[in-house]
């Protein structure tokens, strides 16, 4: 590696790995980086980041490993992220990540785009008959008897410097996470599953990052009790509190809670003196926003919406003896199978296939194939 390269010489848990660390600061030295990981084909990757304060997830570090060398990229320091985009977006690289849901979230923040090819060992950790939702320390600790030092867990990855042993932490991360492969692979190719997980790692990388409207809408409690109108005046205000929160970089919440926003939907307000009389929202939102949400409420009699709102509604919800029935079924044969019965059908998608629904998760693939006998 070049000399403008800072090592980093901590005490660190992978030194028995025979694996060099360099902490990218420049764009020297990520120019010089990028080269020799243009090299390799099949790269650890994790991100670091924060969003408590923001809409958009505030990068802080890139951690890039292969078996020999691992690499540390400073977000915060000036550098130009843009070529190092570029090589996640390389169609020959193979990106393995543990749950790769927010990384591709930050990743897509770049560039608006996604990689090609992902393993995700949270995916094929419960595929492989692990749980579900294990957590990276879990997973080391069950697989290769590593254990990462909880107390970094907690840093605060946008605080600089950096001290050495949250460098270590964070380079452990993915330097360990290419050795997971390498188990997680040979457990999915004894099973005959290792095409389950591209299947399933392909579907993720199918998916918006940023979620639209109506999957939001889909996820308020409480919704489906409001009148028709009052459901399709929610759905203009999660939109308009969508832009809004994206336009300011703020979270959504803050613009307007779901609790607040049920309540104008409900009472479907037409002045500026029927949103103050709202308790709970900040006038504050009014001054600055009053007549953008009243002109959001307005269109609750849009007749589109009011078709798939009405549709929606009607739709008839299965007994729960045949959804009891159904589930115990697929429970059965995802236990023949080892892994979790969510992992073969959510309880949503049991409800969606007694009302003759079926997602492309459920209807296509290796569920399919598992599934036929029993639906």
């Amino acid at each position: 590696m070049p000399h403008n390269n800072r090592r980093i010489f901590a005490k660190t848990r992978t030194k028995k790995l025979n694996t060099k660390k360099f902490y990218i600061d420049t764009d020297a030295a990520a120019q010089n980086a990028i080269e020799i990981i243009s090299n390799e084909t099949i790269l650890a990757l994790d991100t670091e980041f924060t969003r408590e304060k923001t809409y958009y997830p505030e990068l802080s570090l890139i951690q890039i490993a292969s078996k020999k060398f691992g690499v540390c990229i400073d977000c915060l320091s000036g550098l130009n992220l843009e070529p190092v985009a570029d090589l996640l977006l390389q169609p020959d690289r193979y990106w393995i990540l543990h749950s790769a849901r927010q990384d591709l979230e930050v990743i897509y923040g770049l560039k608006k785009q996604l990689p090609e090819k992902i393993f995700d060992t949270q995916i094929a950790a419960g595929l492989g008959g692990l749980a579900p939702q294990i957590s990276l320390q879990a997973l080391l600790k069950d697989l290769l008897n590593v254990q990462l030092e909880k107390k970094y867990s907690r840093t605060d990855w946008g605080h600089r410097p950096l001290s050495a042993g949250a460098l270590d932490y964070a380079f452990d991360d993915v330097f360990h996470l290419i050795r997971l492969w390498g188990t997680l692979r040979k457990r999915l190719e004894k099973l005959g599953r290792y095409a389950w997980v591209t299947e399933d790692c392909q579907a993720l990388l199918e998916k918006s990052p940023i979620p639209a409207t109506t999957q939001i809408w889909d996820r308020i409690k409480g919704l489906g009790k409001l009148s028709l109108d009052a459901q399709c005046a929610a759905y203009h205000l999660i939109f308009w509190r969508e832009k809004t929160a994206q336009k300011l970089n703020r979270p959504r919440r803050w613009i307007l809670s779901d609790e607040i926003l049920l309540t104008i939907a409900h009472r479907l307000p037409t002045k500026l003196e029927e949103l103050k009389s709202i308790s709970g929202l900040p006038m504050s939102l009014i001054e600055r926003s009053g007549l953008e949400i009243l002109k959001a409420i307005a269109l609750h009699n849009d007749q589109e919406l009011l078709t798939t709102v009405k549709a929606r509604s009607a739709r008839n919800h299965p007994g729960k003896e045949a959804f009891r029935r159904l589930q115990s079924k697929i429970s059965v044969r995802a236990g023949e199978l080892g892994i979790n019965v969510e992992l073969l059908a959510t309880r949503r998608e049991i409800t969606e296939i007694l009302r003759g629904e079926y997602s492309k998760r459920i209807r296509q693939g290796w569920r399919a194939k598992e599934l036929k006998n029993l639906i």
